[in-house]
């Protein structure tokens, strides 16, 4: 690169990795068949008295949701202070401004429809200004037919609408949703590929052109200059 040519990569944002430790009070309730903490056990569902799905460790997924907007914090990180508060997806200002639109991972279809479930909860009112999008199970579609509802979720200006979409594993290949800028990585992975496709998913460009008015022609501007991978 000469300095005199355009970059390439100017409209790829800057990814960065947020890992969170999961409180132990939250680990002691999904340990593996080895006593360590499961992401897939963590978010195991089972059916309510009306059949539909929802987490057997619901108060303890409550408590996590908890977190991610910085409630209880000393409560479940006992050596975190106020004063050295992590940057929490739902909590820093920086990150509630980028993360208007996220899919976040999660294990299984039922663990998609019960977050849903969770998170449309009346005590979970912050979560109401996100519009909800199951991207899981055979009513979603296969391949980019399970696209349209985000899209329509997200609407034609995407800074002025805020939406979550919840997938066990559609739209994480060959997809791209430019207006997500997170991904929470919710569930166990097999291999590091797998991880690494997910997480790209969010590092798709999003730009717009505008007239410049001074020297004609169009310019292009980078709409997400930064995107983050959040690990539990």
């Amino acid at each position: 690169h000469t300095g005199t040519e355009d970059n390439p990569y100017a409209a790829l944002p800057r990814m960065f990795l947020l890992a969170y430790e999961m409180p132990e009070q939250l680990k002691e309730k999904a340990l593996n068949n080895f006593s360590e903490f499961s992401l897939t056990e963590f978010f195991k569902t089972e059916k309510d008295s009306d059949g539909n799905p929802k987490f057997k460790h619901e108060m303890h997924v409550q408590k996590w949701l908890d977190l991610l907007r910085g409630q209880d914090i000393s409560g479940l990180w006992a050596t975190v202070s106020n004063n050295h508060r992590p940057p929490l997806p739902y909590e820093d200002p920086n990150l509630l401004k980028a993360l208007q639109h996220t899919v976040w991972y999660l294990p299984s279809v039922d663990a998609c429809f019960a977050m849903r479930n969770l998170l449309q909860q009346g005590n979970n009112v912050f979560f109401h200004d996100y519009q909800l999008i199951v991207a899981a199970g055979s009513k979603a579609g296969m391949g980019e037919k399970a696209l349209p509802p985000v899209k329509a979720a997200i609407g034609p200006v995407p800074q002025q609408s805020k939406s979550i979409t919840l997938s066990c594993g559609k739209l994480m290949t060959g997809v791209t949703v430019p207006p997500w800028a997170g991904i929470l990585m919710l569930r166990e992975l097999k291999s590091p590929e797998s991880y690494f496709q997910a997480a790209f998913r969010v590092q798709s460009p999003w730009t717009n052109r505008l007239i410049n008015t001074e020297v004609g022609g169009t310019d292009e501007v980078v709409l997400k200059d930064q995107c983050y991978v959040l690990d539990f």
